[in-house]
């Protein structure tokens, strides 16, 4: 941490398990957390990251709307900025999407990794495809500036 605060880089940090979510904590308590700091929860379940396509391995919570609010109980008193990615993709940018409010700071996490189809579509596709959801929901995706902004990049 202190080597991405002395080069000014944001860490994004992957949570797989919910007890990751735990050192996290324990570094924003520290006050260790660097500008910029992004964390991306990440859905498996038994089906594993890919659900259901025999790609990956099973880890962490499935992506229901109950384990994003178990995951959303830890990270958002945190104040930091979270993106959502894992199996069954649309569904739960869909629920990110609903639950984003004034006080969230919830992003998707949109591309090739994150989608259980492979090979059908493209990464261009994706992101379109979530721009869409955003902008049905009443908001508006960020530009460039905005999102350093957003993100509180160094």
């Amino acid at each position: 941490m202190e080597l991405c605060r002395r080069l000014g880089l944001g860490p994004s940090m992957a949570v797989f398990e919910p007890g990751f979510l735990r050192a996290i904590t324990a570094w924003c308590d520290a006050g260790a957390l660097p500008p910029g700091a992004m964390v991306k929860l990440y859905f498996g379940g038994h089906s594993g990251y890919l659900g259901g396509t025999g790609l990956g391995v099973p880890f962490g919570l499935p992506p229901t709307r109950r384990a994003l609010d178990a995951y959303l109980e830890l990270v958002e008193p945190l104040g930091v900025p979270w993106s959502a990615a894992g199996a069954r993709w649309r569904p739960l940018h869909r629920r990110v999407v609903r639950r984003r409010g004034a006080r969230s700071r919830g992003h998707l996490h949109v591309g090739l990794e994150d989608c259980n189809i492979v090979g059908t579509h493209t990464n261009v596709e994706l992101v379109e495809t979530a721009a869409a959801l955003v902008e049905k929901s009443g908001r508006r995706v960020a530009t460039p500036a905005e999102a350093v902004e957003i993100l509180a990049l160094p």
